[in-house]
């Protein structure tokens, strides 16, 4: 008997949990402001998700000018906020801070490496989950600038930012057309 509500007990902690974790990302994705954001996609494949997309933004790789403050030190891992501008339908990054912004629309993102006058920036967005069919036909959608040489100028991402900065994806944009993603991953 004692075992059974242990084990009864284990369960409800465990669905407790992973109710919490939906919960709290839906949460992101309602109450954030939503924004769109330009990048440059890759292609691959995890074999316990499945199909995704792994995206570089625009704003991933940005020029060191745009660092505020203290240019010296900027370290691998540090956090930092990207400070966004919307630019007709696109949001830019406009600066670079290290303590997070009092007000406007910003991103929270971590230093992977800064190079040759760059700072290369991740956000925890980089990859997008979706059904194995939806996926194939982004990525021939995409390839097809590629291979022309071409870097196509009609995907872009829909983000939700939150007033801490987090961001979740809620859809991938292609040729004007609006594709739904697994936003919990």
């Amino acid at each position: 008997m004692k075992k059974r509500i242990l084990f009864t007990v284990f369960i409800l902690l465990q669905l407790g949990y992973f109710t919490c974790g939906i919960l709290y990302h839906k949460g992101k994705i309602e109450k954030g402001r939503k924004i769109i954001l330009k990048v440059k996609p890759r292609d691959p494949y995890s074999p316990v998700r499945g199909r995704y997309l792994h995206v570089t933004y625009t704003i991933s790789d940005l020029p060191f000018r745009l660092l505020e403050g203290e240019k010296r030190g900027i370290q691998r891992g540090e956090e930092v906020f990207v400070v966004l501008e919307k630019k007709g339908d696109v949001w830019e990054a406009r600066k670079i801070v290290k303590e997070k912004p009092e007000s406007g629309v910003f991103i929270k993102g971590k230093v992977k490496y800064s190079w040759q006058g760059k700072i290369h920036l991740e956000y925890g967005i980089e990859g997008i989950f979706m059904d194995e069919d939806r996926c194939e036909k982004l990525n021939a959608l995409l390839s097809s600038g590629f291979r022309r040489g071409q870097r196509p100028s009609y995907f872009y991402v829909e983000v939700s930012v939150d007033k801490e900065g987090r961001a979740c994806p809620t859809g991938i944009i292609v040729k004007g057309e609006s594709y739904s993603v697994m936003p919990f991953h």
